[in-house]
């Protein structure tokens, strides 16, 4: 088995374990899987090669740690840059080397700016990688990256179209919700949402049924499309929650508060 081959089956299985990493419930497996991704993607890279992509892959994992563990994410974008020109030094002996350089940089600065930024310059950033990677015929990543453009172009068009029509989207107090309501509601998270992040209808109702302020509806027209929904619970359970490493959604009824509006004596 030549190198080459072994380099596209790791580029594979890399994307695998990246997959694997969304439906991973609990957060400390989301970093390991994603962990395991980034070093099969460096070992893809050194196999052919591409050093530029190698050290690139690398540092990226140490500075998405570094945005997820802090709230410094402007001043760590900052300081990646003398670390790109570092690598730009000890990498490929070739202009290709700012392609990689130049994406991830675009990823960094929509990342401290807007989604809607993000989502271009994620687009911009993947076409960038497929070229850098055609060149190392690393054919399997080009193919990862070709479904991120995409994605993010679906997301672009569909979001443009939902902006010509914003003044067909509102907002209604979701106070007085029918049975028939709460299984529309059920039946969007049922299309968006993994079964592990659901709940059934009976729970969903138990939930509503201990505070009915918690719902806000979203309407196009007359077409239930969204909704949000605000659990306003006991400081103890908040607590637990933030202490936890796990995604926390099991509430009983108690504890579920009322909202009450706060009222100051001058």
């Amino acid at each position: 088995m030549n190198i080459e081959l072994i380099a596209q089956i790791i580029g594979a299985i890399a994307w695998i374990f990246f997959l694997l990493s969304y439906y991973s419930k609990n957060l400390n497996k989301i970093i390991f899987m994603q962990i395991i991704s980034s070093v099969l993607y460096c070992a893809n890279y050194g196999l052919l090669g591409a050093w530029g992509g190698l050290f690139i892959s690398g540092f990226e994992l140490l500075k998405e740690i570094g945005y997820y563990k802090t709230d410094k994410d402007r001043y760590i974008f900052y300081f990646t840059i003398p670390i790109y020109i570092l690598i730009a030094f000890i990498s490929e002996k070739s202009i290709l080397i700012l392609i990689p350089i130049i994406a991830s940089l675009l990823d960094g600065y929509g990342a401290l700016k807007s989604k809607k930024l993000m989502v271009i310059t994620g687009v911009i950033s993947n076409t960038l990688w497929i070229i850098y990677d055609l060149y190392y015929l690393d054919y399997i990543v080009v193919l990862t990256d070709l479904m991120l453009v995409i994605s993010n172009l679906s997301i672009l068009i569909y979001g443009y179209t939902k902006f010509l029509n914003r003044d067909n989207v509102y907002t209604v107090s979701g106070k007085y919700i029918s049975k028939d309501t709460m299984n529309k509601l059920y039946k969007l998270d049922k299309n968006y949402y993994d079964c592990m992040y659901l709940w059934n209808v009976d729970i969903m109702n138990s939930m509503y049924k201990s505070e009915k302020n918690s719902y806000i509806l979203i309407k196009d027209k007359s077409e239930l499309i969204g909704y949000i929904n605000i659990l306003n619970i006991d400081s103890k359970v908040y607590n637990k929650m933030m202490n936890s490493d796990k995604i926390y959604d099991s509430f009983e009824n108690n504890d579920i508060q009322v909202f009450k509006t706060k009222k100051i004596i001058i």
